[in-house]
């Protein structure tokens, strides 16, 4: 890799002078110099041998005693980027280039960084001067090719994949990000379908078939055709419900640039041979170390709880998250939602008012990542909600839950297998002080791509002993997605 051609750089033999002069070395300082290369040495021995703790132990204790010995900086700062401590590593870096200026090994070191930072232009610039120099490099042509997809150049993506495949053929990630990038910039059908078995006979069925194609380089639009299918049977005073609700739906996202995309969307459901029309728009905001989205929807149908379809209850929201990379591995972020509920006036036989009042959800999170291959993090989030009613007996017209605290997290686990096939599940345990529950979630996928036109996807999920909206007791969903790109 260009690390370990780095690293190999650093061992060759130099000239026995001091750093910051000319003049030759006493005989003390030629054993002092001696015995450090012989430390530099014995270090990246150990590296190469995958004593990657053993090597670290050795050099950081040198660094102190040598702040600007140029081989030392070099190697530590390829030890922090192996580990991805950048904050650790752009401070060597920065020492490093204060030694070297504009050396090209200090290009080689701050590309890697800027890639890890997700500082994708500035890596863009570093990564094409290195290829201009050294085009044949196969790793810069692989980072360089997974920064277009980053900054959703996905058709130059697709074209720099291409020309790796050939070289890199038994890695498994290149196939994997190419057909990605292929699906990203091509016209794509897709063919989904998802069935909920819930408590109390609830059964739900999806089932959705679009087409995403692109109208110009910064414009592309979705057109869907769904049916939706509703039954669960009467219970005590709530009546039996069986609704079938066909319909259609426009989106289309503006890719402003790498950072900026707005999006909207028109959906339009037939019920009981009404139509009714529901709006929604928004925002995805793309920093490095950062993301930020807000949207908002109109009058949209009530699906849970699945009584509200027999009321014709509907709903506007407007929500937001934002998720921030405090380190390498360790993210922190954040969810809330404005929910504002109405009703037809005829179906509410209390005082005939349209509004049930308005829900505020928040949801806060902190994700850690454990390892990188495979992929494994935990996560812990505190979710609260609550339902400020327009009236006291408006949870008679919609049954929706008041008022939720719960603590919930877990892990997750994802790996890729030889290029064509990915794995993925997650496991999490969850609480609600208030209502005083707990439950479990469990849900696994399995994605594949039998060509580089061809993408399948299963997933099964599992809630043991749920209380919401949809009643109490175990919830299964399973889902199929088929993609195939043109």
């Amino acid at each position: 890799s260009d690390l370990l051609a780095i690293s190999i750089l650093l061992l060759e033999t130099r000239p026995a002078v001091s750093e910051n002069t000319e003049r030759p070395l006493s005989l003390s300082e030629q054993a002092g110099s001696s015995a450090l290369d012989k430390s530099i040495e014995e270090a990246w021995l150990l590296w190469k041998l995958n004593e990657k703790a053993k090597a670290r132990q050795l050099l950081e204790p040198l660094i102190i005693g040598h702040p600007e010995n140029s081989q030392l900086l070099q190697l530590c700062a390829i030890i922090y980027l192996d580990a991805d401590e950048t904050a650790k590593a752009a401070d060597i870096i920065d020492r490093l280039e204060a030694i070297l200026h504009d050396d090209i090994t200090v290009r080689e070191l701050k590309a890697p960084l800027l890639l890890r930072q997700r500082r994708y232009q500035d890596a863009l610039s570093e990564y094409e001067y290195l290829l201009g120099i050294r085009p044949d490099n196969w790793d810069y042509r692989r980072d360089y090719a997974y920064l277009l997809s980053q900054l959703k150049m996905w058709r130059k993506a697709k074209e720099a994949y291409l020309r790796l495949i050939p070289d890199g053929s038994r890695r498994k990630d290149i196939i994997w990000d190419y057909r990605q990038a292929n699906a990203q910039a091509s016209t794509v059908f897709t063919s989904y379908f998802e069935y909920l078995l819930g408590p109390e006979s609830l059964r739900h069925y999806i089932f959705n078939e679009d087409v995403r194609f692109w109208i110009n380089d910064n414009v592309r639009a979705t057109v869907r055709l769904f049916e939706e299918k509703y039954k669960k049977r009467a219970l005590g005073d709530t009546p039996a419900v069986t609704k079938y609700l066909p319909g259609h739906r426009l989106e289309a996202e503006y890719l402003i640039n790498e950072m900026l995309t707005v999006y909207g969307d028109w959906e339009t459901v037939y019920r009981n041979l009404e139509d009714f029309h529901e709006l929604g728009g928004g925002l995805n905001i793309d920093l490095p170390g950062m993301r930020y989205n807000i949207e908002y929807d109109h009058d949209r149908l009530v699906r849970d709880p699945i009584e509200g379809l027999e009321k014709i209850a509907r709903m506007d929201s407007l929500h937001g998250s934002a998720e921030i990379l405090l380190s390498d591995a360790f993210t922190v972020g954040h969810y809330a939602q404005l929910q504002w509920f109405r009703v037809d006036p005829q179906e509410n036989r209390i005082n005939s008012k349209e509004s049930l009042g308005d829900k505020l959800i928040n949801d806060s999170f902190v994700n850690l990542r454990l390892l990188s291959d495979p992929y494994i993090s935990c996560n812990f989030h505190y979710r609260r909600s609550n339902w400020q009613k327009s009236f006291p007996e408006a949870e008679t017209i919609l049954d929706l839950i008041k008022n939720e605290g719960i603590y919930y997290g877990g892990f997750y686990v994802e790996q890729r297998l030889a290029g064509i096939a990915q794995i993925s599940g997650s496991a999490s345990r969850s609480y609600d002080h208030l209502r005083d529950f707990y439950y479990n979630t469990f849900n696994c996928a399995l994605d594949m791509w039998p060509t580089d036109s061809m993408r399948i996807r299963l997933t099964y999920e599992f809630g043991y002993e749920v209380q919401g909206t949809t009643g109490s007791g175990n919830t299964q969903i399973t889902g199929a997605e088929l993609k195939i790109v043109f």
